[in-house]
Parts: C-alpha cells; structure tokens; sequence
C-alpha cells in the first residue's frame, strides 16, 4: 500500500530502531515531490542523535533537486 510522510514521521518518532529509521530516510528519498519528504529528512538531521543516521539523511537530502535541499548542504557545511 502507500504510505504517506505524515505515516513515515510517526512510524520514525515512535521507533528507537536504528535500521528502521535508516529505511525510513530511503524511502523518504524516493518521495521527491511529495509534500513534507524533504522537511522530514531535515528534521532528522538537526534532532537525530544517532550520528550515522544523520549522515544518512543528510546524503539523502544531496539527492533532492529543490533549492532547499541545496541551501541545507550549505547550513551544514558551513556550520552554525
């Protein structure tokens, strides 16, 4: 079935399993164009304490060809 990005954030939120989350930052790359994907996988990269979780959705947000994304990478890199 479908699953939608307000799904995906309670499945993530309500879950400490590391694996699970990392799928659900996969799946959320291949919903370019959905509403709310891509703030989702920048809410993970500024609240998620698991660092290699974050390196994941911060490599996911790389794929995303919205000018967001872009200026994310860029707030990254540069630091606060």
């Amino acid at each position: 079935g479908h699953v939608d990005v307000a799904q995906l954030r309670a499945i993530y939120e309500g879950t400490d399993n590391g694996n699970l989350k990392l799928q659900i930052c996969h799946v959320l790359s291949q919903m370019e164009g959905q509403p709310g994907a891509l703030d989702l996988l920048l809410h993970i990269v500024r609240t998620e304490p698991d660092p290699e979780i974050r390196q994941n959705a911060v490599f996911w947000i790389g794929q995303f060809d919205d000018p967001r994304a872009a200026d994310a990478l860029l707030e990254i890199i540069n630091g606060p």
